[in-house]
């Protein structure tokens, strides 16, 4: 008994830590990126400056297998973007975002990336924000 007690406490832990990091990780991301990427489409597309979060993670979750390897890809494209190395096929409609380097800690965007794992994009909303869906 005093094991199952154990282990529920500590999954419980571990979702509250996770849960506050993810809190931190939309708060960051408001004050970091939302001036660009919105995180929902809005309702004028034509207003976008930059893909919003959640079409951003659409084409993430297609181009990588592994959650740590999104994470790891928007640490370092964030910082050094390119061409090359950019996964969202808006890059022609809104050009190649600016380096983030000096404006965002590597541990600020380790919070962002973890709560960005979280959206998602429905078909309708994608074809809504950039035409048809690949």
């Amino acid at each position: 008994m005093k094991k199952i007690l154990l282990s529920a406490s500590l999954l419980f832990a571990v979702n509250i830590q996770a849960n506050d990091i993810n809190s931190e990780g939309k708060s960051i991301f408001i004050k970091k990126c939302v001036s660009c990427h919105s995180i929902e489409i809005p309702k004028d597309t034509s207003t976008m400056l930059a893909p919003p979060a959640r079409g951003l993670m659409h084409h993430m979750k297609e181009a990588f297998n592994k959650n740590e390897d999104i994470v790891k890809h928007i640490q370092s494209f964030v910082i050094n973007p390119t061409k090359e190395t950019a996964k969202c096929g808006s890059i022609k409609r809104f050009g190649l975002m600016p380096s983030q380097k000096g404006l965002v800690t590597k541990k600020e965007l380790n919070k962002i990336s973890h709560w960005m794992l979280e959206l998602n994009m429905t078909k309708s909303e994608h074809t809504k924000a950039f035409g048809k869906m690949p």
